[in-house]
């Protein structure tokens, strides 16, 4: 996505968000066949974030391995 060779990221892992794809489609996996498009930009305005902010907040939040 990075490189423009692809339009979004199939993912559940929201993380895919924080590595630079700007879009991200979820559901694949469900039975209900209902795909959502998350628009990383849409998420920054609404949560009044910068990428850097998301970045720092994803850090915090992540779990210990």
């Amino acid at each position: 996505v990075k490189s423009k060779l692809a339009y979004a990221t199939v993912s559940e892992d929201m993380d895919a968000l924080t590595f630079g794809s700007t879009f991200l489609l979820r559901g694949f996996k469900t039975n209900n066949k209902e795909i959502t498009q998350i628009d990383l930009n849409e998420v920054l305005k609404g949560f009044e974030l910068t990428r850097g902010n998301l970045l720092i907040f994803a850090f915090c939040v992540a779990p210990i391995t």
